[in-house]
């Protein structure tokens, strides 16, 4: 899955703490990421985790806009 961050500067910290929370994250160019959840059931369960992880890191960075990217999006 694909993660875009409002402001680049932070894909480092998004990457460190999706790793912490056993994803598998690469920073890839204009703040967008990539995402695995390797333990996750299906890929709706993978969806609903990654959403409460960035919901989690959202409240650490008040004010910067973080969102799952879709294809239309890419």
């Amino acid at each position: 899955m694909k993660v875009k961050l409002s402001e680049p500067a932070l894909a480092d910290d998004l990457v460190s703490f999706l790793r912490r929370a056993q994803c598998e994250a690469e920073r890839g160019e204009n703040g967008t990421l990539t995402v695995t959840l390797p333990d996750a059931l299906p890929e709706e369960a993978a969806r609903l985790e990654l959403e409460a992880y960035l919901t989690a890191w959202r409240a650490l960075h008040p004010g910067v806009l973080v969102r799952r990217c879709t294809a239309y999006d890419l």
